[in-house]
């Protein structure tokens, strides 16, 4: 799989992450901010507002600022991460100046505030960026320690580092340990270690969360090409298919040919972007018959369609999807006659015959292509380009007409045109014609 579509896949997550971000901080802020209002006295908790509308804003302007940018770069989400860490570390480490019965910055330290920023640790692994998750680690860890260092070297700060704690008795060091003004150095020291190392752990959750990603990344393209050629019904069975379709098997299957009728008169002189345009429209429109009756599209054989029915697996009514596609591609080849009634009406001829084939891998080790091969599909080439001769934009081959029937298929409209020769088959065969359309040119 390509890193193009690797990145394309992450950006895309990261992008529903950042706005999934920015609705889910919002309904927390306005819990939280209730919440501290309702804990703390009037009007003193006002001064954590400010606090809690920094947190619900930063990732609202990130997440603008982060799907401007055609790159979408990491840097806005780094950005984020830091403003994040720093109004966390002001928010839990400096006390609320607004009452009279001020705490010291010390008891700031004791309250397990540190906690908070895991939850910023973790939520950066929403983004599948392990170093985002070590950057957002290291700020935090760097916040919490450059705050609580302050504070630990504040002049009325009792430091536990610089005092001989081993002379003192059991009592004093109780005493001096409840102090609301001691600090102990480990204290401080434990959150930073434990930050970085738990950012280091979840980067390597997130690596291995990137890598399944990309997984799922290229299961949706290979299932996206599948539904390029595969009716959606068959899309699911090979894709839950636990047995490989590259080795060559011979089964039956009904073969279908489309070709315009005089397209080489219609595209001689015609402009090139208005010829593929054409081309194209007409191509999506057959396509889509294929896929409505079940049938697999083989290859567009410039102005024509190959397609299968029956293959890569047989189904129980694979003669009558081919003929139903077959009237059906006719109507809408009609229909779209009727929209571009400005334009020179296109005939089309279709082919279609029933008997074994052999699929399987051609090519060598640069490009594969998968073939289907065989008599079956001589003649049903043979049988589009007989329907010229006949006056009939359908030919089908009499085993097509006798499976179909007893499938339970339509077959109305359809009637034998006798016993036909065809190119290079020593064996004329019987042929059925579709008389109920008439043919647009």
């Amino acid at each position: 799989m390509s890193v193009d579509r690797i990145d394309l896949a992450v950006r895309a997550e990261r992008a529903r992450a950042l706005r999934q971000a920015v609705r889910v901080r919002a309904a927390l802020m306005v819990v939280i901010t209730g919440w501290v209002l309702s804990e703390n006295a009037w009007p003193q908790g006002l001064y954590f507002v400010p606090f809690m509308a920094g947190f619900a804003v930063a990732p609202f302007l990130i997440a603008r600022a982060f799907e401007a940018d055609a790159r979408q770069p990491l840097g806005w989400l780094y950005l984020m991460v830091t403003i994040d860490a720093v109004l966390l570390a002001l928010t839990t480490l400096i006390p609320n100046p607004f009452y009279d019965n001020q705490i010291g910055p010390q008891v700031m330290l004791t309250l397990n505030n540190e906690n908070y920023f895991y939850l910023l640790i973790v939520g950066a692994g929403f983004f599948y960026a392990p170093a985002l998750v070590l950057f957002t680690g290291a700020v935090c860890a760097a916040a919490w320690a450059i705050g609580a260092g302050i504070i630990y070297y504040l002049p009325d700060t009792i430091r536990g580092g610089e005092l001989p704690t081993q002379s003192y008795s059991k009592v004093e060091l109780f005493e001096l340990t409840s102090n609301p003004l001691y600090i102990d150095p480990g204290d401080l020291a434990r959150p930073v270690v434990v930050m970085i190392l738990t950012a280091t752990v979840l980067a390597f959750v997130v690596r291995r969360a990137r890598a399944l990603l990309a997984e799922q990344a290229e299961a949706a393209r290979q299932r996206t090409n599948l539904a390029r050629y595969f009716a959606q019904n068959m899309v699911d069975e090979l894709a839950g298919a636990d047995d490989p379709l590259e080795a060559a098997q011979t089964q039956r299957a009904a073969v279908l040919f489309l070709d315009i009728v005089g397209f080489t008169g219609f595209a001689d002189g015609r402009p090139a972007d208005d010829l593929i345009a054409t081309l194209r429209q007409f191509h999506a429109r057959v396509s889509a018959q294929v896929f409505a009756h079940g049938g697999t599209l083989e290859k567009f054989t410039g102005d024509g369609v190959m397609a299968t029915f029956g293959t890569p697996r047989p189904g129980p009514a694979d003669a009558a999807n081919a003929l139903a596609c077959a009237r059906d591609m006719v109507a809408a080849a009609d229909a779209w006659n009727a929209e571009r009634a400005d334009a020179p009406a296109l005939a089309i001829g279709v082919g279609v015959a029933l008997g074994p084939v052999v699929i399987g891998d051609v090519g060598d080790g640069e490009r594969m292509e998968r073939a289907v091969l065989g008599d079956t599909v001589n003649v049903a080439a043979r049988l589009e380009r007989l329907t010229r001769e006949l006056d009939s934009q359908i030919a089908v081959s009499a085993d097509l007409i006798q499976a179909a029937g007893d499938e339970g298929a339509d077959l109305a409209g359809f009637e034998p045109a006798g016993a036909r020769p065809l190119r290079g088959r020593a064996e004329a065969i019987d042929v059925w014609v579709y008389r109920s359309v008439t043919p647009s040119c």
